[in-house]
């Protein structure tokens, strides 16, 4: 079963409880940074501990889905 994890939003449910079709809207998290060195280094980091799992398996079910953002990201910045 595929993994997805989704930074800078934050938890917040402003639908209509009584319309299912009124889903409100999306709750931007203005404390989120992916810019911040900081930031970008615990990314980094949860995708290494995350691949360290026992549960943990590279699967090709779709594009990139086996990498973690931030490893394509410092490899694409180090290209010339």
């Amino acid at each position: 079963m595929p993994l997805r994890f989704v930074w800078g939003i934050l938890p917040i449910d402003n639908g209509n409880y009584l319309n299912p079709t009124a889903r409100g809207n999306l709750v931007l998290d203005t404390k989120f940074n992916i810019s911040s060195v900081l930031s970008q280094k615990w990314l980094l980091s949860f995708c290494k501990n995350l691949k360290k799992q026992s549960f943990y398996q590279i699967s090709y079910a779709g594009p990139l889905l086996p990498n973690c953002f931030i490893e394509n990201f410092i490899m694409w910045m180090g290209r010339r």
